[in-house]
């Protein structure tokens, strides 16, 4: 039988970390949040909800131009504009309505 184990640790932040620990967990409720609205409006107008790897694509996006800005590689990351007229799209679903796309990892 296998057993899981399990261990808790406490912590005792310094007034700098507690708001550092904060401002970590406000950030990552708002993103949760953003994105839960987004996904529940496309469901309400389409009956659909969105490609979860495409949301996932986009934050992972986002964490490698942070690394990027920080080894001092890049400049620090904009925000995407509507009016650009090349957008990029990466999923692993195959079948888009309406559209040709070619799948990057699997090389189709």
């Amino acid at each position: 039988m296998l057993r899981k184990k399990a261990f808790h640790f406490r912590s005792f932040p310094n007034q700098e970390q507690a708001v550092l620990i904060s401002k970590t967990l406000k950030c990552r409720r708002s993103v949760f949040n953003r994105f839960l609205a987004c996904w529940n409006e496309t469901y309400k107008q389409t009956g659909k909800g969105l490609d979860s790897t495409v949301l996932q694509s986009s934050l992972q996006t986002l964490a490698d131009a942070f690394t990027r800005f920080f080894k001092k590689q890049n400049e620090a990351p904009r925000f995407k504009s509507e009016k650009n007229k090349v957008q990029t799209y990466h999923s692993c679903r195959k079948t888009f309505e309406g559209l040709y796309i070619q799948s990057v990892a699997d090389g189709i």
